[in-house]
């Protein structure tokens, strides 16, 4: 079973061009998503990580994603960087 969600996640994300994490409280460092990020950076247009105040680390991470056009970051107080 472990392995038929994996196939069926990665098929899924990889084919995302908007990925909407806003308000779902995550705790975590933004690197985390790496992995996730790294299945669709590049088709992903939009990423919302609006809303989760607890998010912190760098957007270094996000910068892989060469399509992305719109970053949501509403009440992200704890990220650094920036994305050139």
């Amino acid at each position: 079973m472990k392995k038929k969600y994996e196939k069926t996640y990665q098929e899924v994300v990889e084919e995302a061009s908007s990925l909407n994490f806003s308000n779902l409280g995550l705790e975590a460092e933004l690197a985390e998503l790496e992995e996730t990020l790294g299945v669709c950076k590049e088709r992903l247009r939009v990423l919302d990580l609006s809303k989760n105040s607890k998010l912190k680390g760098s957007l270094d991470v996000v910068s892989m994603c060469e399509a992305l056009q719109i970053l949501k970051l509403e009440k992200c107080s704890g990220l650094t960087g920036a994305l050139l």
